[in-house]
């Protein structure tokens, strides 16, 4: 132990003095790499019982961070200011970091009356940070009918087991009084016997919501930072958990959350061919609910798209296959060497542009015609026969 904190104080001192006679440091990252290397520092934290058993292999030399920030604070040189915010950077980072790296929180301390309520207390724990309690007549604000989640138990013994047969359900109704019904949607066929509900008090724990708004099976258009569909994806695996980042109750009443996603979806880019792969897409969920009704995703804005992320994009739910960008070469049909492309072509329509005439369109049929981007059709005019498009 004493020899760890030697060998640190000693890099660090060598650093301090460096910087005293005016030697310029080194880059930014390369410093950052030695005063903050799990590697050298691991060793000393081993006997911690607090930071280190919460945080594990995250625990960084916080305490050598903060003798040298003091020591070099004293210090004059163009380099000063640089120093400062990179300790700054590095002190952000590490709380940041230690908010998502500790998987559970100990006691939360809940009393009715700061909701308004019955002046009841409770205490809850083993609460994820992306989950929200309720327990009695204490219910979070951020629990809103409309919006779907997933509830499990608040118990010591089993922190996997969620209701519901581990689905996703929305939430109708909350009821009132000493004890609140919560009542979700009814199972496919039972609308008239649902029996997906449950009382707060029915565990004295509590239990513990999560929100849920992209689901398996979700499709979605991707457009990119200029508007532009580039691609369209489908979702077929959420690994992780969604969580809540913001909630917003808007003047007339709209209930807007921003929800962290990480989902697995198939891909299929309109400018690659046999491009469709299993790929890991991340974003933000903008969800909104107004008064009545039920919660709807607008969007998925800041999406990152692939093993080497993609960033920037836009999905919107729903596929607009209008939207494809087909691309045309007239190689393909053994013609001029020309390329095209083409947009808003509907799924059943041939392409006809330039030098290209598609080889599925052939003299002695029947056909529709219309020019790219009209939308309205004259019924009279377009029924001719191949023969006579001369």
């Amino acid at each position: 132990m004493e020899g760890v904190n030697a060998e640190i104080m000693q890099s660090g001192l060598q650093r301090l003095w460096a910087k005293r006679q005016g030697t310029i440091l080194g880059h930014m990252h390369e410093m950052r790499d030695e005063i903050l290397d799990q590697g050298q520092c691991a060793s000393s934290f081993d006997n911690q019982p607090t930071d280190g058993e919460l945080l594990g292999d995250r625990v960084k030399p916080r305490d050598e961070a903060r003798y040298l920030e003091k020591e070099l604070a004293d210090t004059s040189g163009p380099e000063k200011i640089s120093v400062q915010s990179a300790f700054s950077s590095l002190k952000t980072a590490n709380s940041n970091n230690s908010d998502w790296s500790i998987e559970e929180t100990s006691v939360v301390n809940l009393d009715g009356a700061e909701l308004n309520d019955f002046p009841a207390k409770y205490s809850v724990q083993l609460l994820r940070p992306y989950e929200f309690a309720a327990v009695g007549v204490w219910i979070h604000p951020n629990i809103v009918p409309g919006f779907k989640y997933k509830v499990r138990p608040i118990e010591n013994k089993e922190r996997t087991r969620f209701l519901f047969d581990n689905r996703a359900l929305e939430l109708m109704s909350i009821g009132r009084g000493y004890s609140r019904r919560l009542t979700f949607e009814a199972s496919p066929g039972l609308l008239n016997d649902n029996e997906n509900y449950f009382w707060t008090d029915s565990m004295p724990s509590g239990y513990a919501f999560q929100v849920h708004v992209v689901s398996v099976g979700d499709n979605f258009t991707v457009f990119d930072a200029n508007n532009v569909a580039v691609a369209t994806i489908e979702v077929t695996k959420i690994p992780n958990a969604q969580k809540e980042i913001n909630h917003e109750v808007i003047e007339n009443g709209e209930v807007r959350k921003n929800v962290e996603v990480n989902m697995l979806c198939k891909v299929d880019w309109f400018y690659k061919e046999d491009s469709s792969a299993i790929t890991p897409v991340t974003g933000i969920a903008v969800a909104s609910k107004l008064p009545r009704g039920s919660a709807k995703l607008i969007k998925i804005s800041d999406a990152s798209i692939g093993f080497i992320t993609c960033r920037g994009y836009t999905l919107i739910p729903g596929v607009d296959d209008k939207q494809r960008q087909l691309v045309l070469n007239g190689c393909s049909i053994g013609d001029a060497p020309t390329m095209y492309t083409m947009t808003g072509l509907e799924p059943y329509e041939l392409p006809v542009i330039g030098t290209y005439v598609d080889p599925r369109i052939m003299p002695g049929f029947h056909y529709k015609v219309r020019q790219q981007g009209i939308r309205i059709i004259c019924l009279k005019a377009m029924h001719y026969n191949w023969s006579t498009l001369e």
